[in-house]
Formats: structure tokens, sequence, C-alpha cells
């Protein structure tokens, strides 16, 4: 005696098999662990780069009439000039 119900119960485990494959693939890739922790934070540079006379530095002047970049270099005397602002110290800051 052949028996539908049995076939018909394999059959349907056989075309269910992959999404309930796939569905418990989705449930642990979307798991978090904690989702109380922070952000990681950066540590601080332990040491800065002091400017000195020759180094080359691009800065950007706001609040003037004509805003934009304007490329530099520290002279033997250590200032740069600017412009609308004119000459400043920089040799000895930190980067």
């Amino acid at each position: 005696m052949h028996v539908v119900g049995e076939s018909m119960v394999s059959n349907l485990r056989v075309r269910a098999f992959p999404f309930l494959a796939a569905w418990l693939v989705f449930q642990t890739a979307c798991s978090t662990d904690d989702v109380s922790k922070t952000n990681p934070t950066i540590p601080a540079a332990n040491t800065a780069a002091q400017l000195r006379a020759g180094d080359s530095l691009t800065v950007s002047v706001q609040s003037v009439p004509e805003p934009g970049l304007s490329s530099v270099q520290i002279d033997r005397e250590g200032f740069i000039s600017l412009p609308y602002i004119g000459t400043v110290v920089a040799a000895g800051a930190t980067t």
C-alpha cells in the first residue's frame, strides 16, 4: 500500500530545508554581543612635531575679504607672512 502522506512530508522537508537553513544563518548573523559598549577612542599622539625654519605650510585664513589657502614657508628667523594678517611667529609651534 502506497501512503501519500509520507511522500508529501518528505517533499515538504526537502523544500523547506534551504529556507530554514537561510533563516538560521540570518538569525545568527544579526546578533550583537553587547550594545552598551561605547565607541573606541583614538589615543592622543605622544609627541608633536615642532615647526622650524624651512618648513612649508598651507594656511587657511578665514573672515577676510578674499578667504583662501596660502602656501608659505617659514623663513630663517622663524616667521611666516600671511595676507591681511602680516608676519607671524611660526617656528617652535607644534602641529
